[in-house]
């Protein structure tokens, strides 16, 4: 690697990542919303449902929920906290993904 690709490596955006877990909320039975406090000083949502994260918000993102198939009872949990519209367009990500994103907290 050139000393041009290391310096270039360095200076490239990180992408924000998970700090502290600043609330958690209980929305209804087996579905809570955790926020967490981003590297960058912004925020992120995190859907868990049945002990499992399954979608979130983040300005900077959008909607997101995960790629693989659910349970119809996940899947009301999703559509209550994001509405059905939202969960059609939200970005599909994958459960490692979330897993990573919510630091070991889920």
């Amino acid at each position: 690697m050139s000393l041009l690709d290391l310096l270039l490596e360095a200076t490239q955006e990180k992408e924000a990542e998970p700090e502290a877990l600043l609330t958690t909320a209980k929305i209804a039975s087996n579905m809570r919303l955790n926020r967490y406090l981003m590297s960058d000083g912004t925020t992120m949502e995190i859907l868990v449902s049945y002990n499992t994260p399954v979608a979130g918000f983040r300005a900077e993102w959008g909607w997101f929920t995960v790629d693989h198939s659910i349970s119809n009872t996940t899947t009301r949990h999703i559509s209550k906290y994001m509405g059905a519209e939202n969960r059609k367009n939200a970005r599909p990500v994958t459960l490692d993904w979330l897993y990573e994103q919510t630091i070991g907290t889920w």
